[in-house]
């Protein structure tokens, strides 16, 4: 029990052998960035890790492809069976598209997300992106209020896609974040993409605590509920000011169905375990930030701040400086120095740079 309460870890770790279960029936709503920052090498890797996709689905699932730039246009007007004709249809779709105009990505956001989703599937949208844009707020803003039950699997593709924006949408869609450089093989980064959301051990995955009835009084982060794919865990940690209960009540669902178990509580003396707490206000200010990204709330500046130097961190608002009084630059005013940027590797300049 440390000063400010008390704190648990929970991690949940699926069984290995969840890896050799058959695949779900999924909705996979593919969406390729055409935009003129893709054009060259960035879209023919898109294309090449698309096309390894279509040809991965199962015949229980289903698929759509949209493409935006300026406006976003589909393959078709909902998801289709993915029947061998299908995907033949829609390989020679992605062959015929070209990247050019600007970038418009809440239009295609909103053409993966706006159409009804099928109950009886897991809907996985997948954006193959460079991210070249400079409203991340008003993107992930979009995510958060149209996501429900989808996931979002976010790929970068290039030499310099924008880390930040395609890190978020993973978070914020609850799913997972990869790269695909130039040099890559699109056929294995797709391969691995299928290999990691075939075994969903659990999805909606969230505790709760007797005796505290939310997880704002219970303080549990992360907030969001996650999904539990084999090889992936999930780790929740908490703080409370009053006694813990003897087990944490683990809830999801499994199959399409209802899934709980209580999982008991060893204790730990304070000497014992005195990272828990900084590790938890981590955690806090992570999901702090995260939850920023997308509303642009300043109070949660303010809230951050105020964790870290409760609990002696850095982070965005907070910082450990070191000042040498010895040495003392010359002049009285800066210079600006204009530094040239390189165009990143495989991006055509004449599309990229106005």
């Amino acid at each position: 029990q440390a000063q400010q309460g008390v704190y648990f870890s929970l991690m949940l770790v699926p069984p290995a052998e969840l890896r050799f279960a058959e695949r779900a029936p999924v909705e996979m709503v593919f969406v390729l960035d055409c935009s003129g920052s893709m054009g060259g090498r960035p879209i023919e890797q898109s294309k090449n890790a698309m096309s390894r996709a279509l040809r991965s689905m199962n015949a229980n699932d289903t698929f759509q492809v949209i493409r935006f730039s300026e406006d976003a246009s589909t393959f078709g007007p909902a998801p289709v069976p993915a029947t061998p004709e299908n995907i033949n249809r829609a390989l020679r779709y992605v062959e015929s598209l070209d990247a050019n105009g600007g970038t418009e990505m809440l239009r295609g956001i909103h053409a993966a997300l706006d159409f009804p989703h099928d109950p009886e599937r897991l809907r996985f949208v997948v954006f193959l992106t460079d991210g070249y844009i400079g409203n991340e707020a008003d993107f992930l803003g979009a995510i958060q209020d149209r996501l429900g039950a989808t996931r979002i699997f976010s790929f970068g593709v290039g030499s310099s896609p924008n880390r930040y924006l395609l890190d978020h949408m993973a978070i914020v869609g609850r799913g997972v974040v990869g790269y695909l450089a130039l040099s890559d093989s699109a056929s294995d980064v797709m391969d691995a993409f299928f290999e990691r959301v075939s075994h969903p051990a659990l999805t909606d995955v969230r505790i709760d605590l007797e005796g505290y009835p939310s997880l704002a009084e219970a303080e549990i982060y992360p907030r969001m509920s996650r999904d539990l794919f084999v090889g992936r865990p999930v780790v929740f940690t908490g703080r409370v000011d009053g006694p813990l209960p003897e087990t944490i009540r683990v809830r999801g669902r499994m199959n399409g169905r209802d899934w709980s178990m209580n999982v008991p509580i060893a204790a730990a003396r304070s000497d014992e375990c005195k990272a828990l707490a900084p590790i938890w206000a981590r955690t806090k200010i992570a999901d702090l930030m995260d939850e920023m990204a997308w509303s642009g709330n300043p109070v949660i500046a303010d809230d951050v701040e105020q964790l870290a130097l409760s609990y002696a961190l850095m982070s965005q608002y907070t910082a450990f400086v070191a000042v040498d009084s010895l040495t003392v630059t010359q002049g009285t005013y800066g210079i600006t120095v204009a530094q040239p940027v390189p165009v990143p590797e495989g991006v055509k300049y004449e599309t990229t740079v106005r």
